[in-house]
């Protein structure tokens, strides 16, 4: 009997930790826990850092791909310019028509940045004797003029007679008219009289062409002489001399300038052949 307690004393400490052993052991598992955390933690900060990395150089390339596509908007732009300036009409269209596409890419679809390569597309058109074409570009531009955050007036007006004079060009006077009669209709006081007496005159030759002479008659008797100082937003239209040719204004001396990206695309157009 006293061999056997002899003998559980002295197996009996394997079984049993001592206060100092057990705190020593809670003290590693303290410690391996926190090694593990701070592993943890610094894959984590790893992937972020990773994720972070990407993001700066995807923006990086969107940079560059914005550059770029400007770069090659103002090349071929002045490439369009010298084109049409040598009246070489389809070189010239094809050029405008590459700035066109590119200005798609890089700001977005309906872009009112890709109106001036539109402007020198209708006159292109006009000279290629593709009237339908041109006027299509042009309602894109009065489109553009009408829904700008704050709409120019003498832009809106610029555009409608623009607009006007190409369906008379066409012998359209039917879908002229009503162009010109809400340009007439929006008579701010930003337009100069001058510009509105030729709206006028235009209308009321159109007038005449429909065979509308009494409407055309009653528009220049209502409006006051060129020589009256009253401003033009006191009556409904200002007067001209009767026959004046339609006027038309030059949207081809229009060319497009540096513009800041909206969006930047990360695709970079390749250069467009002319052939």
């Amino acid at each position: 009997m006293q061999k056997r307690r002899v003998h559980l004393l002295l197996i009996l400490p394997l079984f049993l930790q001592l206060p100092s052993q057990a705190q020593g052991t809670m003290e590693f598992g303290s410690v391996h826990a926190a090694a593990v955390g701070l592993g943890a933690g610094l894959a984590a900060s790893r992937g972020h850092g990773q994720v972070v990395r990407q993001s700066y150089e995807a923006m990086l390339e969107a940079q560059k791909a914005t550059l770029a596509q400007t770069k090659a908007i103002e090349q071929y732009t002045k490439l369009g310019c010298e084109l049409e300036s040598k009246k070489r009409w389809s070189e010239a269209e094809k050029s405008f028509t590459y700035v066109l596409k590119v200005v798609a890419l890089r700001d977005g679809p309906g872009s009112p940045k890709s109106v001036p390569a539109l402007q020198h597309l209708v006159t292109i058109s006009k000279q290629q004797g593709n009237l339908a074409e041109a006027i299509d570009f042009q309602k894109t531009i009065l489109a553009f003029s009408k829904s700008a955050k704050v709409p120019d007036p003498q832009a809106v007006l610029r555009s409608q007679v623009d607009l006007s004079n190409l369906f008379i060009v066409k012998n359209d006077y039917t879908s002229a008219e009503p162009v010109l009669r809400e340009a007439l209709a929006m008579n701010s006081p930003a337009i100069p009289r001058e510009k509105r007496r030729a709206a006028v005159s235009t209308y009321a030759e159109l007038l005449r062409k429909l065979h509308r002479d009494a409407e055309a008659d009653a528009l220049e008797a209502a409006s006051p002489a060129p020589t009256d100082a009253a401003p033009s937003a006191a009556v409904p239209v200002a007067p001209v001399q009767a026959g004046t040719p339609a006027i038309a204004t030059s949207p081809a001396q229009t060319t497009s300038g540096t513009t800041d990206a909206q969006s930047a695309k990360a695709t970079i157009v390749p250069e467009m052949e002319l052939k």
